[in-house]
């Protein structure tokens, strides 16, 4: 589906299996939800400079079943509302992109992003693992700005339900070009039912220049309670 300057303003909802939502030409924005079914990976693509905004929640059918790979050049994405509220996403991948907006939370098995040149905004992430699973990744690396300064990064070790507590995901942030400004950020292990605890997920924080790391909440990384 490829959207070429084109405001969809109605609120009807839009139910992606796998594929490709792209722009191609200016500015081009969807009101309504999104939902990913399938359990397979829907692409977004936004080629020639152009922007794509989903004005409606984004979500998946069950939770970190649906991956979402993103490729924008020097293009622009902006997720207005909820990500993963009610069916969290699966992997998420950044491939390229200019600027990158997520203006609410943004729940999913794990987020990567490979480059990119303008800001990528957060308002929170969270990655925290289903019951007996490690919590997921937070690796995002680009030569722009990094700011998720909005919310919390969460990922957490997933609730054991036997045996020992899961580990906490590695939440790294590394702007190459540009500054880092981060808020609070959470990899607590889970506790165990029985043995020991999950470990806290290391945290790596690089920005480059003066004031290259702004960090406005604390940083919780600790292991979860053994028996």
């Amino acid at each position: 589906l490829d959207l070429q300057n084109v405001t969809y303003s109605t609120t009807e909802g839009l139910t992606l299996s796998g594929g490709t939502l792209a722009t191609s030409t200016g500015t081009s924005s969807f009101a309504g939800a999104v939902t990913l079914v399938g359990g397979i990976t829907t692409y977004i693509a936004v080629s020639n400079g152009s922007s794509l905004t989903l004005n409606g929640t984004v979500d998946g059918t069950a939770n970190h079943a649906e991956n979402l790979d993103l490729t924008a050049g020097a293009g622009n994405i902006t997720f207005s509302q909820a990500v993963g509220s009610t069916k969290s996403l699966g992997d998420v991948t950044i491939n390229n992109v200019q600027n990158l907006l997520a203006s609410s939370t943004f729940a999913a098995k794990s987020v990567t992003q490979t480059t990119g040149t303008g800001t990528t905004t957060f308002s929170g992430i969270d990655t925290t693992g289903a019951n007996d699973t490690a919590g997921g990744a937070v690796n995002i690396v680009t030569a722009g700005a990094i700011d998720t300064s909005a919310g919390t990064i969460t990922a957490k070790g997933g609730t054991a339900t036997a045996g020992i507590g899961r580990a906490g995901g590695a939440v790294t942030l590394n702007s190459t070009g540009s500054t880092v400004t981060v808020g609070a950020i959470d990899t607590t292990g889970s506790n165990a039912v029985t043995g020991a605890g999950g470990a806290g997920g290391a945290v790596s924080l690089t920005g480059t220049g003066a004031s290259a790391i702004t960090l406005k909440g604390a940083i919780t990384a600790k292991g979860g309670t053994g028996t």
